[in-house]
Protein backbone atom coordinates (compact mmCIF):
# COMPACT_ATOMS: atom_id res chain seq x y z
CA UNK A 1 0.00 0.00 0.00
CA UNK A 2 1.44 3.39 -0.98
CA UNK A 3 0.46 6.91 -0.23
CA UNK A 4 0.83 9.45 2.49
CA UNK A 5 1.37 7.94 5.95
CA UNK A 6 -1.50 8.75 8.29
CA UNK A 7 -0.98 10.14 11.77
CA UNK A 8 -2.30 8.08 14.63
CA UNK A 9 -5.56 9.50 16.07
CA UNK A 10 -4.03 9.78 19.59
CA UNK A 11 -1.22 12.00 18.23
CA UNK A 12 -3.73 14.16 16.37
CA UNK A 13 -5.81 14.50 19.55
CA UNK A 14 -2.68 15.38 21.52
CA UNK A 15 -1.75 18.21 19.14
CA UNK A 16 -5.36 19.45 19.09
CA UNK A 17 -5.51 19.42 22.89
CA UNK A 18 -2.21 21.34 23.14
CA UNK A 19 -3.51 23.97 20.71
CA UNK A 20 -6.77 24.35 22.66
CA UNK A 21 -4.90 24.82 25.96
CA UNK A 22 -2.65 27.45 24.38
CA UNK A 23 -5.64 29.34 22.92
CA UNK A 24 -7.68 29.20 26.12
CA UNK A 25 -4.79 30.45 28.24
CA UNK A 26 -4.68 33.53 25.99
CA UNK A 27 -7.97 34.53 27.66
CA UNK A 28 -6.19 35.13 30.98
CA UNK A 29 -6.67 38.91 31.03
CA UNK A 30 -10.44 38.56 30.65
CA UNK A 31 -10.83 35.43 32.81
CA UNK A 32 -7.86 34.73 35.12
CA UNK A 33 -9.44 31.39 36.06
CA UNK A 34 -8.34 29.91 32.70
CA UNK A 35 -4.87 29.51 34.14
CA UNK A 36 -6.30 26.55 36.08
CA UNK A 37 -7.34 24.66 32.94
CA UNK A 38 -5.51 21.36 33.18
CA UNK A 39 -5.15 17.98 31.52
CA UNK A 40 -6.20 14.70 33.09
CA UNK A 41 -3.54 11.99 32.52
CA UNK A 42 -5.89 9.16 31.60
CA UNK A 43 -4.77 8.04 28.16
CA UNK A 44 -1.76 7.05 26.15
CA UNK A 45 0.45 4.01 26.17
CA UNK A 46 2.46 3.27 29.28
CA UNK A 47 4.64 0.55 30.67
CA UNK A 48 2.58 -1.97 32.65
CA UNK A 49 4.09 -0.97 36.02
CA UNK A 50 3.44 2.71 35.34
CA UNK A 51 -0.19 1.92 34.48
CA UNK A 52 -0.57 -0.05 37.73
CA UNK A 53 0.92 2.83 39.75
CA UNK A 54 -1.38 5.40 38.11
CA UNK A 55 -4.43 3.22 38.71
CA UNK A 56 -3.52 2.97 42.40
CA UNK A 57 -3.16 6.76 42.49
CA UNK A 58 -6.72 7.16 41.20
CA UNK A 59 -6.43 7.51 37.42
CA UNK A 60 -9.70 6.28 35.92
CA UNK A 61 -10.65 5.48 32.34
CA UNK A 62 -13.34 7.66 30.81
CA UNK A 63 -12.51 10.95 32.55
CA UNK A 64 -12.47 13.85 30.06
CA UNK A 65 -9.17 15.20 28.73
CA UNK A 66 -9.35 18.75 30.11
CA UNK A 67 -10.96 20.30 33.18
CA UNK A 68 -11.58 23.95 34.04
CA UNK A 69 -12.44 24.23 37.77
CA UNK A 70 -14.45 27.44 37.54
CA UNK A 71 -18.14 27.80 38.33
CA UNK A 72 -20.57 29.23 35.79
CA UNK A 73 -23.54 31.25 36.98
CA UNK A 74 -26.99 31.80 35.51
CA UNK A 75 -28.52 35.25 35.01
CA UNK A 76 -29.81 35.28 38.62
CA UNK A 77 -26.36 34.62 40.06
CA UNK A 78 -27.00 30.99 40.95
CA UNK A 79 -24.37 28.38 40.17
CA UNK A 80 -25.37 26.63 36.97
CA UNK A 81 -22.26 24.45 36.61
CA UNK A 82 -19.43 23.62 39.01
CA UNK A 83 -16.82 23.26 36.27
CA UNK A 84 -16.20 22.46 32.61
CA UNK A 85 -14.91 19.17 31.19
CA UNK A 86 -13.69 19.01 27.59
CA UNK A 87 -13.26 15.72 25.75
CA UNK A 88 -11.01 16.13 22.71
CA UNK A 89 -11.81 13.86 19.76
CA UNK A 90 -10.82 13.68 16.12
CA UNK A 91 -13.47 14.25 13.47
CA UNK A 92 -14.29 10.53 13.42
CA UNK A 93 -13.50 9.79 17.08
CA UNK A 94 -16.26 8.30 19.23
CA UNK A 95 -16.78 8.18 22.98
CA UNK A 96 -15.92 4.90 24.66
CA UNK A 97 -18.34 3.27 27.09
CA UNK A 98 -16.49 4.67 30.16
CA UNK A 99 -16.44 8.13 28.53
CA UNK A 100 -20.19 7.99 27.95
CA UNK A 101 -20.73 6.97 31.58
CA UNK A 102 -18.59 9.90 32.78
CA UNK A 103 -20.44 12.31 30.45
CA UNK A 104 -23.77 11.14 31.87
CA UNK A 105 -22.47 11.56 35.42
CA UNK A 106 -21.32 15.12 34.66
CA UNK A 107 -24.67 16.07 33.17
CA UNK A 108 -26.47 14.87 36.32
CA UNK A 109 -23.98 16.49 38.70
CA UNK A 110 -23.88 20.14 37.54
CA UNK A 111 -20.70 19.87 35.48
CA UNK A 112 -20.70 21.02 31.87
CA UNK A 113 -19.31 18.35 29.51
CA UNK A 114 -18.46 19.17 25.90
CA UNK A 115 -16.94 17.02 23.16
CA UNK A 116 -14.75 19.18 20.91
CA UNK A 117 -13.36 18.14 17.55
CA UNK A 118 -11.52 21.27 16.41
CA UNK A 119 -9.31 23.94 17.90
CA UNK A 120 -12.06 26.51 17.36
CA UNK A 121 -14.71 24.32 19.03
CA UNK A 122 -12.50 23.94 22.10
CA UNK A 123 -11.83 27.67 22.35
CA UNK A 124 -15.49 28.60 21.83
CA UNK A 125 -16.68 26.02 24.37
CA UNK A 126 -14.64 27.79 27.05
CA UNK A 127 -15.65 31.29 25.91
CA UNK A 128 -19.33 30.34 25.89
CA UNK A 129 -19.02 28.61 29.26
CA UNK A 130 -17.35 31.60 30.93
CA UNK A 131 -19.15 34.48 29.29
CA UNK A 132 -21.38 33.59 26.43
CA UNK A 133 -21.32 34.96 22.91
CA UNK A 134 -23.18 38.12 23.86
CA UNK A 135 -21.07 39.14 26.84
CA UNK A 136 -23.48 38.02 29.55
CA UNK A 137 -21.58 37.51 32.76
CA UNK A 138 -21.96 33.92 33.88
CA UNK A 139 -18.81 33.54 35.92
CA UNK A 140 -17.15 35.78 38.42
CA UNK A 141 -13.45 35.36 37.97
CA UNK A 142 -12.78 38.11 40.57
CA UNK A 143 -13.70 35.62 43.32
CA UNK A 144 -11.41 32.89 42.03
CA UNK A 145 -7.78 32.56 43.13
CA UNK A 146 -5.23 33.68 40.58
CA UNK A 147 -2.28 31.56 39.52
CA UNK A 148 1.03 33.37 39.86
Amino acid sequence: MTGIPRSKPRLIESKLQSDIVQDVRSLYLRWPCVTWLHAVPNGGSRHYLEAVRLKREGVKPGIADLFLPAPAFDADGHIRYCGLYLEVKTAKGRLSTPQKAFRDYCEKSHYKYVVVRTRREGFLAVVEYLGGQHGEKRTTSQNLPEHR
